[in-house]
């Protein structure tokens, strides 16, 4: 007893549509939570690695300009003539050594300019220099590379490999030092201290686990604030996994190129502290997510009932709704409801409407289809009548023009017959008449026709129009390719209760094991097509025509049509 009960409760509409509401209510909120979190959290997620990628990029254009500074200044000394006259004639030595320091004076980061000539000589402002030479330097290796590479890479403070005191690195440039010809004079080589790299990174801004490498175009390290990645494989290679590595569970790796070198910038950012802002933003989600709810509740228990009692009424009074009975309800019921009621009669009205219109006669319909079939008509004779008469003008023949021409307004005319798709078979001859006499005048002794109709059948009604386009089909796939004279015949009769009519040709004909019979339309095209559908339309479906033929002897058509006389 207490499962029939719990059973209705569930099928009750209060309980259903309260389960409904709940379940909507409920979507709609984790769905909206889900979105906002997620979108939310992209935006936090995006305008870190934002300001991650721009501060990547400052950097990587402030490294940039400032080698592009230090180019600028080997490329003026390089041009200088008190240089150029040293390296040619080993004299003005000491404006050469006055222009080393007042380049030094101006840049801090310089730490050594050492000017190479391609004999040995050697200037710079440090006093011991470490350095091979000979007096035909083009024969050092370590001079031709000079010569070949301007890109900075990274030494020892000169020639020395690194050792763990970075104080001792530099980034060194060099330039080659030529004549008005282009000739090889010496080299200048320019030490830039290692710090500054430092400095100019020092200034990003990335989560406290993120880090900053720079490798050249080998992927060979030029730096990393942890200097033990310099010497150990492991760690290089560690590196190395950084570079196909996207934003991916909280790591953000994002590259960048430092124009005016072949090194590379990459930043490297853990983005840990992203991830408790998701979580406070979750808790707080969830938090103002169950408040929402519980309101909803509330207010959905208030909106079940305001519902569902005052249909409870409602379903009462629809009961003899298939009677068409307007329903009535206490006027004490909610404006809801009422309007529920007066929309449910407005449809009992319309319903019963539409039922009248859906009641169309038959034959209302059949004059439809009528209509459309007979604006199928095929007038291209019409053209070829137009040329018939324009011709005959160009030759003079105005008694066969006005003659031609009377016919072919008769035959329009009698085409319209008022309107009426049910004319006498006498209107139908004539109007056959004058087409075949409209075709005599342009075939000439190639078309002869003879029509038999008994003046007892004339008042019998046919649908207008279905001997002319048969007649056309006669002259056009028949006669029109014979090679000598053609001839059409016309004749009716009754027979058993039908209308019996024949149109014969002499015409080429065709063989019908080629043809589909049971697709006549097939044999002739739109023309007859028509003719079929408007007799079965006018007649019924067993009325129609058929066509016989034969090949070199000619073709046969033979309708039948329901006896229907003129009142």
């Amino acid at each position: 007893m207490e499962g029939k009960k719990r059973k209705y409760r569930l099928r009750n509409i209060s309980s259903q549509i309260s389960i409904l509401y709940m379940s909507i209510s409920l979507a709609i909120i984790l769905i909206f939570s889900v979105v906002i979190f997620y979108n939310v959290s992209n935006i936090f997620v995006n305008d870190a690695v934002k300001q991650i990628k721009m501060n990547l990029n400052q950097s990587s254009d402030y490294l940039s300009l400032y080698i592009e500074k230090v180019k600028l200044t080997s490329s003026l000394m390089a041009d200088n003539p008190n240089l150029i006259s040293y390296l040619k004639q080993n004299d003005d030595e000491l404006n050469v050594r006055n222009e080393i320091s007042t380049v030094l004076e101006a840049d801090p980061y310089l730490e050594t300019i050492v000017i190479v000539a391609n004999d040995g000589r050697v200037i710079s402002n440090e006093e011991k220099l470490e350095m091979q030479v000979s007096d035909n330097m083009m024969e050092e290796e370590w001079y031709q590379h000079a010569i070949s590479d301007n890109m900075p890479f990274l030494t020892g403070a000169r020639m020395q490999k690194l050792s763990m005191d970075n104080d001792k690195w530099v980034i060194s440039l060099s330039r080659e030092i030529t004549d008005d010809q282009g000739n090889n004079l010496g080299v200048l080589l320019i030490d830039i201290n290692y710090e500054f790299i430092t400095e100019y990174i020092s200034a990003l801004n990335l989560d406290q686990d993120g880090f900053v490498f720079i490798i050249d175009k080998n992927q060979n390290l030029v730096y990393h604030n942890d200097l033990s990645y310099f010497i150990e494989s492991d760690k290089q290679e560690e590196l190395k996994q950084y570079l196909n590595n996207t934003n991916n569970k909280g790591l953000l790796t994002y590259q960048v190129p430092i124009n005016n070198t072949d090194w590379s910038m990459i930043g490297v950012s853990y983005l840990n502290s992203l991830g408790q802002l998701r979580r406070q933003l979750l808790e707080l989600i969830a938090i103002t997510g169950l408040i929402i709810l519980a309101g909803v509740t509330f207010l959905g228990r208030l909106l079940v009932k305001r519902i569902s009692n005052p249909l409870r009424e409602l379903t009462v009074a629809m009961q003899d709704a298939e009677s068409f009975v307007p329903a009535k309800v206490n006027p004490d019921s909610s404006d809801e409801v009422k309007s529920l009621v007066q929309n449910y009669n407005d449809m009992l009205i319309r319903i019963k409407d539409l039922l009248e219109k859906l009641s169309i006669s038959e034959n209302e319909r059949k004059e439809l289809e009528i209509k459309v079939l007979m604006g199928q008509i095929n007038p291209h004779f019409l053209y070829n009548t137009l040329d018939t008469i324009i011709w005959m003008s160009e030759f003079k023949e105005n008694e066969q023009v006005i003659e031609l021409t009377k016919s072919l307004a008769k035959f329009f005319r009698l085409s319209l017959s008022k309107g009426n798709n049910l004319i006498p078979l006498a209107q139908e001859i004539d109007h056959l008449k004058q087409y075949l006499f409209i075709q005599k005048q342009r075939y000439g002794d190639k078309l002869t026709y003879d029509i038999h109709i008994d003046e007892s059948l004339n008042n019998y009604l046919v649908p207008r129009i279905i001997l002319q386009p048969i007649v056309e089909n006669s002259i056009y796939h028949g006669i029109k390719n014979l090679d000598g004279p053609g001839k059409i015949d016309v004749e009716a009769y009754l027979e058993k209760n039908h209308l019996i009519i024949i149109v014969k040709d002499n015409g080429v004909g065709f063989n019908p094991k080629q043809v589909d019979k049971t697709n006549v339309a097939q044999l002739s095209g739109i023309g007859i097509d028509n003719v079929i559908q408007r007799i079965k339309l006018y007649c019924g479906e067993e009325y129609g025509l058929t066509i016989e033929s034969t090949e070199h002897v000619g073709t046969t058509v033979t309708l039948v049509l329901a006896v229907n006389l003129e009142n």
